[in-house]
């Protein structure tokens, strides 16, 4: 399926970027690289933040996710499964994901395993529906929960 993502090329191909991200906003760049990192991760292209709520931790997405972060997107939910207590859940926010290619894919699997390994439940929520699509074709709504809305995730995470 060719997208309005696929019909460019070059550095600009995606719509608002900026000249070149600040050191500063890059993970493991700049001023983000010491031990007082910010509780958002934000990275070209995509922005990771916890939203606490009762019972589970809320992982906003919003951006991209493709080859050239796919590593700082599984950093930012590894860093939050690694401190969520054992049979706690973690809720991936996906609406306001615009992009996600296999790369990033592979990012979730590695998350999944990793939750799975620490006993921590990780749920996705209100992806798009292409994103839903992607994940039934690659069977990986089977490994990880999907829901159609954060509520019914966050309903369901807590059991």
């Amino acid at each position: 399926v060719m997208t309005d993502r696929t019909a460019h090329t070059g550095p600009d191909r995606r719509a608002g970027r900026q000249a070149g991200p600040s050191p500063a906003t890059e993970l493991g760049r700049g001023p983000q690289s010491d031990t007082s990192a910010p509780s958002q991760t934000t990275v070209p292209h995509l922005r990771v933040s916890p939203v606490p709520v009762q019972g589970a931790l809320v992982l906003k997405v919003c951006g991209e996710v493709d080859l050239a972060n796919h590593e700082d997107f599984y950093r930012a939910i590894s860093q939050r499964l690694a401190v969520q207590p054992a049979r706690g859940c973690v809720v991936l926010d996906f609406s306001g994901l615009g992009f996600i290619d296999s790369s990033g894919v592979h990012a979730l699997i590695r998350a999944h395993q990793e939750a799975a390994a620490n006993q921590v439940r990780l749920r996705i929520a209100a992806p798009a529906p292409w994103v839903a699509r992607l994940l039934r074709l690659t069977d990986l709504d089977t490994r990880i929960p999907v829901f159609d809305t954060l509520a019914h995730a966050l309903a369901r995470g807590s059991r």
